[in-house]
């Protein structure tokens, strides 16, 4: 009675399990399935294990434990800490988790006091930034334009264009910024096409909404 159950739960599994949109519950109950379709094949009441139904229900096992793992993995690999998540929603929301990740492992948290010069207009651009926190101010010859704060990126029309910064930023405030290096980005973008159309996409929408704010400050 007990191993009927079993094999009316398996397949009530590999149904149920057929519906789900979830790639990771899908793969579970394939998993569940699976172990309680062998277990019926051994243990059924016709006293023999049903060896065809063993045979097959084995790597059914197997495949979907294997892929059940690298989801886990993959969904592991993209997890974001509270910092990461206030950074990925604020100015990368519109490109994948994944390209977000490999995009800020290449960088490094730094720390600046106020009233330091972070990019100096027609200086060599070693570094572009991105503001974690705290207040900067663009000027152009000396000539205060705007504030910029969190979630803005300093130096990216250089970095895009190879040209030297056309306006100097200082910050106002203590700042945390994230610091990319030009060189070690333009290797990344060189090697992966699709981290070069994340990376383009990101800075070209940091842009357009620099442009706008200006024009409504005017």
């Amino acid at each position: 009675m007990i191993t009927d159950v079993i094999g009316h739960i398996s397949n009530f599994l590999y149904t149920a399990g057929s519906s789900f949109k979830n790639q990771l519950y899908l793969r579970l109950s394939f998993v569940f399935a699976a172990i309680f379709e062998i277990y019926y094949g051994f243990y059924h009441i016709a006293g023999e294990p049903l060896w065809t139904l063993i045979v097959w229900a084995i790597p059914l096992l197997f495949i979907n434990l294997y892929y059940f793992v690298k989801l886990m993995s993959e969904k592991k690999s993209l997890y974001l800490d509270p910092k990461e998540e206030k950074i990925y929603y604020k100015s990368f929301s519109y490109i994948d988790k994944q390209y977000f990740k490999k995009i800020l492992d290449k960088s490094k948290w730094i720390t600046v006091e106020e009233k330091e010069v972070i990019v100096k207009e027609n200086s060599a651009l070693e570094y572009f930034y991105l503001i974690y926190d705290g207040i900067a101010s663009i000027s152009l010859n000396e000539k205060f334009i705007t504030f910029i704060s969190e979630g803005i990126f300093i130096g990216e029309m250089s970095f895009l264009t190879s040209s030297s910064p056309k306006a100097t930023v200082t910050s106002n405030t203590k700042m945390t910024l994230l610091r990319w290096d030009k060189e070690e980005m333009l290797e990344m973008m060189e090697k992966d096409r699709d981290i070069e159309n994340a990376v383009k996409a990101v800075l070209s929408n940091d842009l357009v909404a620099k442009i706008e704010r200006l024009n409504l400050n005017n």
